[in-house]
């Protein structure tokens, strides 16, 4: 609620701004400007809207039924959700819909799991022959290292070489 406290604002404009965004929001229970103190009271005088939904809620078990319902029902119909969400979003209906598409579409989701466990099989297979090779390799030349510093010992000491290759 508003009250004019600050004379350069233009209350009018106003109201038609927060009544332009309440009409994109999805609570659109938005109040309008008071700014006089007859219109403050005349306000106070009437019921809550939300009155009757917080007796309904007290309820043990229909309030809580009435909330989801209405929850849902809001969730379902809020502009800019996809079809899908929607569906989604219905009371009661949404859940059991949403559960029997994963469970139709299970079978496609362990198809791609076991395709995509089999190309990683494929990979940690390719990567283990590629590095038992390298160690392969690694050993030569350690082998042929270790050769060399023999060699190279003989001959710094100016012994005949042996060939060993």
């Amino acid at each position: 609620m508003f009250r004019p406290n600050n004379p350069d604002i233009d209350f009018p404009g106003l109201q038609a701004a927060v009544l332009r965004a309440a009409g994109t929001r999805r609570n659109t229970d938005v109040p309008p400007l008071v700014d006089t103190p007859a219109a403050l009271e005349a306000e106070a005088d009437t019921p809550s809207a939300s009155g009757w939904r917080a007796r309904l809620r007290a309820v043990p078990v229909l309030g809580g039924v009435l909330a989801y319902t209405r929850r849902g029902l809001l969730a379902a119909t809020a502009p800019g959700i996809s079809p899908r969400a929607r569906v989604r979003a219905l009371p009661f209906l949404g859940g059991a819909l949403g559960w029997l598409h994963a469970w139709a579409t299970l079978p496609r989701w362990r198809r791609q799991l076991r395709d995509e466990v089999q190309v990683l099989r494929e990979q940690r297979h390719a990567m283990q022959r590629e590095l038992d090779e390298l160690r392969r390799a690694q050993g030569d030349l350690l082998r042929d290292m270790g050769r060399l510093r023999v060699t190279l010992a003989e001959r710094q000491r100016g012994e005949p070489a042996r060939r060993s290759f």
